[in-house]
């Protein structure tokens, strides 16, 4: 900050008022530049005092304003301060950043150039200004201001960055990366110009030095944007190191959350395939389906070895496996376990065996016990499971390895007496385990009391769906993407579309979104951390599934979501609105999804945003296969069906349709399985009947969330339609890529604030 010397109009206060206020101001300046704001406030409000339209103290009450993240405030002091006195440079620079974060680009970049026309040579204000152009993709303009800080000061590392940002805007890459190596020379760990160096070569193709790039840049010191871009490297299926310190960095993403488990765990089980469990791994698959005598492929020294592998016993933690030959290595370990629980369960325990058995009963139970397993290998878990219940009630010690075992097979909170398993000292691992299948549906069961219902279920279709999941809560999930900073709606939809006909919501704060199918918390509570200044209304048909995701959004200090049961079919009965609803993939299971979406759209207030995520007919044939053939051979939605079908699927030749199926993460554990082979009710949609139904309902169609790669290709083919909302070229685009829309068409639509006069911009041709 670099405050200046008061430059105000005195003229209409007498000379001693302005004496004194510049006294104030002078002091205030001190504290401010040490640090003390209260202190600087205090003297800037002095100085107001003495002279009411003091233009240096309302300028810097701004500065702090901004300091404290009140953008309105400082935005509304600081346009004082400039009517005040108009040709004060920074007032204007410092209205411009604050213009910019409250998302005013076309006002802030006026500013800028009002500070620049005052101060030629102003290097932040020329940077600045290079950023705001750059958001609203003027790269050529944004690259003449980081050019003139270059004939400013030479070899500038933050205007050769930027540079390189623009010419990669403008498709220019071999330039951009000549000047992003241009930023490294100047500044060699620079973690800017690494991270935008290894995104280009990421882009094109590079995930090697794209990675060696990001090594470097987390070796400066911890930083987000390298570790989500790292997180993207390992994600882009490209051949990495297998390297100790790769290892050590996918060990880390998933611990900590670098991105979402579900998309990091085939990287996870890639390495997993090549560490100290890949010749066990190989004796399993030879030897599949025969799991006993699982000790002639392990033995105690084998389940040592796959025991100490850190990046096993984490996956096994942290979100389901979906690889099928880790499934049959888990399962035949598993086996082997039960074995040795029963004669050399000290020796176990002796090992790191105690601790990868605590993990693979926590795998057991996120998958909901999907693995498959012999009758004579179930009677013995079965033994052992009424030997802990017996021994619980009475008092009498029991093995960890064999309390471990038993999660493996049982949950432990189906056992009678479960409770008592938690006045006695365990491990750390066994009590681990047990928070997590005793305490945690203890907390679940608890909430079922305290939450409330918005609407009976009675619709038939709605009652099938709602005993499906509450059987089944899904998705069972344990971690999430580790979240970045908060953004308004406003702002992540404007980024998100940039070229749609999306038109601002009239407010930043308070919205009031409906999350409307909610399931196990995943998505809201995803939500809550992405979405500032909103408040969550969350349903869900099912009520176990609505405690496990109050229970989830409780763990995280989550508070602006609140959670209860009802039925979007009944909805229209509770007489609320809303300025934003989301539903994803609901609608597909309800016995009338058009009418379902008619009335969620009479929630929407007039000017609101909607999200909604369909199955689409053509991406999910390989599904359909599988559903068809399951039921041909008269399998149904029990546990031991979808055990048995699961294995079918899994033997089947690898160009069958079905077989597909054993590619998608939802295959790995009981409740997703059900959910996308078994369910009670499935409808599916196509592109043209999408578009027909926003027509007709005057919904403005905003664009598709997708991957990056999906859109370049789409704006590729297609590049007549920057806005990417032509329903017609993606139905087109879609039957050339069947596979683009494999999890759902998610989309966002907008309700218009009047009704159109026409509807040829809905989806349009």
């Amino acid at each position: 900050m670099n405050q200046k010397n008061a430059q105000h109009n005195g003229a209409k206060s007498p000379a001693g008022d302005v004496a004194g206020a510049a006294a104030s101001f002078a002091d205030a300046v001190r504290h401010h530049q040490a640090g003390d704001i209260n202190a600087a406030e205090r003297g800037y409000h002095r100085a107001l005092k003495l002279v009411p339209e003091h233009a240096d103290s309302l300028h810097y009450l701004g500065v702090i304003a901004h300091q404290r993240g009140k953008n309105e405030l400082a935005a509304e002091l600081i346009s004082k301060a400039i009517a005040a006195n108009g040709q004060d440079t920074q007032s204007h620079y410092h209205y411009a950043l604050v213009l910019g974060v409250l998302g005013r680009l076309d006002d802030a970049i006026t500013h800028y150039h009002r500070a620049i026309a005052l101060f030629p040579n102003h290097v932040s204000a020329h940077l600045n200004i290079a950023v705001a152009l750059m958001a609203k993709r003027q790269w050529d303009e944004a690259g003449v201001h980081c050019k003139r800080v270059l004939e400013i000061e030479p070899n500038h590392p933050a205007a050769l960055n930027s540079l390189g940002l623009a010419l990669q805007g403008a498709g220019k890459l071999d330039q951009a990366a000549a000047s992003f190596q241009a930023a490294l020379q100047a500044k060699p760990n620079m973690v800017e110009a690494l991270n935008n160096s290894a995104k280009l070569h990421l882009d094109a193709g590079d995930a090697g030095e794209a990675l060696t790039l990001l090594v470097r840049a987390l070796a400066v010191g911890e930083n987000g944007e390298s570790q989500h871009l790292l997180a993207a490297c390992l994600a882009s299926g490209k051949p990495l190191p297998a390297t100790d310190a790769v290892r050590r960095l996918v060990l880390r993403a998933l611990q900590e959350g670098w991105m979402g488990p579900d998309e990091l765990a085939g990287i996870v089980e890639s390495f997993i395939k090549i560490g100290p469990a890949k010749e066990y791994l190989r004796r399993a698959n030879e030897a599949w389906p025969a799991r006993l005598p699982a000790m002639d492929l392990f033995g105690v020294a084998g389940l040592g070895a796959i025991s100490g592998d850190v990046l096993l016993r984490t996956l096994l933690q942290t979100v389901r496996n979906s690889d099928i030959e880790i499934e049959r290595l888990l399962t035949a370990s598993r086996a082997a376990i039960l074995m040795l629980t029963a004669g050399v369960a000290d020796e176990l325990e002796k090992t790191e065996i105690l601790g990868f058995c605590c993990a693979l009963a926590r795998q057991c139970f996120i998958n909901e016990y999907v693995w498959s397993f012999s009758e004579g290998e179930m009677e013995r878990a079965r033994r052992l499971r009424d030997a802990l219940a017996a021994a619980a009630k009475d008092g009498k010690p029991f093995s960890p390895a064999a309390v471990a075992i038993v999660a493996a097979y049982f949950p432990l909170h189906s056992l009678a007496g479960a409770e008592l398993l938690l006045q006695r000292s365990w491990p750390a691992a066994v009590s681990e385990l047990l928070t997590q299948q005793v305490r945690e549906p203890q907390i679940e069961r608890e909430l079922r009391a305290s939450m409330p219902r918005l609407t009976p279920v009675e619709d038939e279709v709605s009652r099938a769906v709602q005993q499906q999941y509450e059987e089944n809560p899904f998705p069972r999930w344990v971690k999430l993407v580790r979240p970045g900073r908060a953004r308004t709606l406003n702002r992540t939809l404007r980024e998100t579309f940039p070229l749609s006909s999306f038109v601002e919501l009239q407010k930043e704060d308070g919205v009031e979104f409906l999350i409307a199918g909610c399931g196990t918390g995943q998505q809201s509570i995803e939500r809550a951390q992405a979405f500032a200044g909103v408040k969550f209304t969350a349903i869900d048909l099912s009520m176990a599934s609505l405690c496990y995701a109050k229970r989830k959004t409780r763990e995280l200090g989550i508070a602006n979501v609140e959670y209860a049961q009802a039925d979007i079919v009944k909805l229209g009965s509770i007489g609320r609105s809303f300025d934003a609803i989301e539903s994803s993939g609901v609608l597909v299971a309800i016995g009338d999804p058009w009418g379902a979406w008619r009335t969620l759209i009479s929630l929407l207030r007039p000017g609101g945003v909607m999200s909604i995520g369909l199955y689409s007919e053509l991406a999910r044939r390989d599904i359909v296969a599988a559903q068809m053939y399951l039921a041909a051979r008269g399998y149904r939605a029990t546990e031991e069906d979808m055990r048995r079908g699961r294995q079918d699927i899994m033997a089947l030749d690898d160009g069958s349709a079905a077989k597909k199926v054993t590619n998608v993460g939802d295959f790995f554990s009981m409740s997703n399985c059900r959910d996308m082979l078994f369910h009670v009710q499935e409808h599916r949609f196509a592109l043209p009947q999408i578009k027909d139904f926003l027509a007709e309902h005057g919904l403005v169609f905003l664009g598709f969330a997708l991957d990056a790669g999906a859109l370049t290709r789409y704006a590729e083919r297609f590049p007549d339609d920057p806005a990417r909302t032509n329903l017609d070229h993606w139905h087109q685009f879609e039957q050339e890529n069947p596979d683009t829309f494999i999890s759902m068409y998610q989309f966002w639509v907008q309700k218009p604030r009047a009704v159109p006069t026409s509807t040829e911009a809905h989806g349009r041709a």
